[in-house]
């Protein structure tokens, strides 16, 4: 097995069903990833996508594992920045009454590592908040 570019991992109050839910849902991917919207049907090898409020595909991948609600994984290509794709995978571990989310990210371009390595503690704040607050923090776009 390869070795992660990134590793991150955070613990949530949250159930490991409704992680999954904020992980794959479009609706609720739009109130912490800055207006965006998932486009896929989520089965193994069909496209990921996700649409920005405007309305254009922002990065695109293929969906390859599906394990709900514990494991989660698709290929990421930004476009128009990135020149191979790279591999997301989010694995959802039950901690009591609270989930242990990691996610690693394989295979990221040199250019693209300071980006992620801000944008991924990120993402897992505002979604923290989002679980246990009901309220996405505000961090920019």
């Amino acid at each position: 097995m390869d070795k992660p570019t990134f590793v991150y991992q955070i613990h949530i109050a949250t159930t490991p069903e409704r992680m999954w839910e904020a992980l794959t849902s479009g609706d609720f991917l739009e109130k912490y990833w800055y207006g965006r919207r998932f486009r896929t049907d989520w089965i193994v090898g069909s496209p990921v996508q996700t649409i920005s409020p405007e309305g254009a595909v922002d990065w695109d991948g293929k969906v390859l594992r599906f394990e709900p609600p514990r494991f989660l994984s698709y290929s990421f290509q930004i476009l128009g920045f990135q020149k191979r794709s790279s591999r997301l995978e989010f694995e959802i571990e039950p901690q009591g009454k609270a989930v242990r989310l990691t996610l690693r990210h394989f295979d990221i371009e040199e250019p693209c590592v300071k980006g992620i390595s801000e944008a991924w503690p990120a993402f897992c704040s505002t979604l923290k908040s989002l679980l246990e607050t009901g309220k996405a923090m505000e961090l920019g776009g």
